[in-house]
């Protein structure tokens, strides 16, 4: 299992909470794994968290992955495919969320990525499983 760091912004932790899954080669509920903290230290699996509520959402472009798509899409389509991949690419997402575990305990995490890397689909698995699950505050 692997663990990716997610800032926290907020509430009874400090530091990163990392969100454990299995290999990402495609995303589900049954990949998430639970979370964990460094400080202070403490394991929570996926039963533990008692719902999860989002606070902020700010979608938009990252200039790099956007120029990383206009250009493959130049290389194989000449002009119109690097304004293609431009507009495609490097779809960016900046979200907040407030997650409480069944002991009490409180976080407010900022989940940033782009669209499609290990960071956003290791988010969607922990959401996936709050959903199919009835953990959501209010649907996002």
């Amino acid at each position: 299992m692997s663990y990716l760091a997610f800032p926290i912004i907020g509430g009874t932790y400090k530091g990163h909470m990392g969100i454990g899954t299995g290999v990402l080669w495609s995303v589900s509920s049954k990949r998430f794994h639970g979370v964990i903290f460094q400080n202070p230290q403490k394991k929570y699996w996926p039963q533990d968290i008692k719902r999860i509520k989002q606070i902020v959402s700010n979608d938009g472009k990252d200039f790099n992955g956007a120029a990383g798509v206009a250009a493959a899409g130049a290389l194989f389509l000449g002009p119109v495919g690097a304004i293609l991949g431009a507009i495609a690419g490097g779809n960016r997402t900046d979200q907040t969320y407030g997650i409480e575990f069944t002991d009490g305990a409180k976080v407010v995490v900022q989940i940033t990525g782009v669209v499609g890397d290990a960071f956003e689909k290791t988010w969607r698995c922990l959401y996936l499983y709050a959903r199919e699950n009835g953990l959501i505050d209010v649907d996002f």
